[in-house]
């Protein structure tokens, strides 16, 4: 049909492309100040599961040889800033 032009889920409009770029800024503003709040309302032993549990999921795709080196790595980073 003449006139109309095709949309792509991959590459919406200039003016829909910056909307929503604005969208998520916001929405990220949100839910750092969300997950603050939510904190703060959580007891000491709910805070520690959750980030307990946030741990696990986050180094479930890790191998044992890249836990190690990121470990070293880290030791590293902390002992050259203490003898900095």
């Amino acid at each position: 049909m003449p006139g109309r032009t095709k949309l792509s889920s991959t590459h919406p409009p200039g003016d829909l492309r910056e909307s929503l770029e604005q969208a998520k800024a916001l929405f990220r503003a949100w839910g750092a100040q969300g997950g603050r709040k939510r904190a703060k309302q959580l007891t000491p032993e709910e805070r520690s599961a959750a980030a307990r549990k946030a741990v696990q999921v986050r180094w479930k795709g890790v191998s044992k040889a890249q836990r190690a080196a990121l470990a070293r790595k880290a030791a590293l980073a902390r002992w050259s800033k203490k003898h900095a």
